[in-house]
């Protein structure tokens, strides 16, 4: 068998897995919307069951990351949480066995998969200072509220060599045997070096809070 980088599970195989793990009584239909494809993407299908819409999240392959079944179950834990707290997020579903989590074994790996609420809407408009202030808002609370969050879950900690380190160092193999790509290499590295000092400033911070530390939500 050929070795795939990167596949695309058929939509309609995930709506008969949703059928067979979810109550759901009416018939189901998924299919990929994801926009982007690049590779270090997640897929997202639109599900529909019945008129009520839901969004089914296939997570990649994650093992360049470092990524465990118990990263996506700390972050399937938090979306639940921010739900119980009355926040406005897109929130995962529990299947008839009342966990959150499943996955599929795809010819790259094993992929996790869970579905979640469908949040309605359009895209913002980064020119409008009144969203702007609204989405502002809405973060601060999320960030503050999380301050209470727990649980047994482990996630990958988000540290120097995570941030910083395992990049560059992923890029210079890349780059390593390529002259035409040696002084955006050498920027590189000076700029990770860089942004290494300008981080453990912000961790020597005197001017410590409560607030000042909790989950990482990265994209919002």
């Amino acid at each position: 068998m050929i070795r795939i980088t990167r596949s695309f599970i058929a939509g309609d195989a995930l709506a008969e897995l949703i059928a067979q793990e979810y109550e759901f009584k009416e018939p189901i239909q998924c299919r990929l919307f994801s926009k982007m494809l690049r590779t270090q993407d997640n897929d997202h299908y639109r599900v529909l069951v019945g008129d009520r819409k839901y969004a089914l999240r296939v997570y990649q392959e994650g093992s360049h990351l470092l990524r465990q079944e118990s990263d996506y179950e700390y972050e399937l834990a938090w979306l639940d949480f921010l739900r119980e707290q009355g926040l406005p997020v897109s929130y995962p579903i529990r299947r008839a066995d009342g966990r959150f989590l499943n996955k599929v074994e795809a010819p790259e790996g094993t992929r996790y998969y869970a579905l979640f609420s469908f949040a309605e809407g359009q895209p913002m408009n980064p020119r409008n200072e009144n969203q702007l202030y609204a989405l502002g808002a809405a973060m601060a609370k999320i960030h503050k509220v999380s301050n209470n969050f727990q649980t047994d879950y482990k996630r990958q900690e988000m540290n120097l060599e995570f941030l910083v380190d395992r990049p560059v160092q992923r890029l210079q193999r890349i780059w390593g045997d390529r002259p035409e790509r040696r002084r955006d290499l050498d920027l590189l590295v000076t700029s990770a070096a860089e942004a290494k000092e300008e981080i453990l400033e912000i961790i020597r911070n005197p001017y410590y809070t409560e607030d000042s530390w909790g989950p990482i939500g990265g994209d919002f």
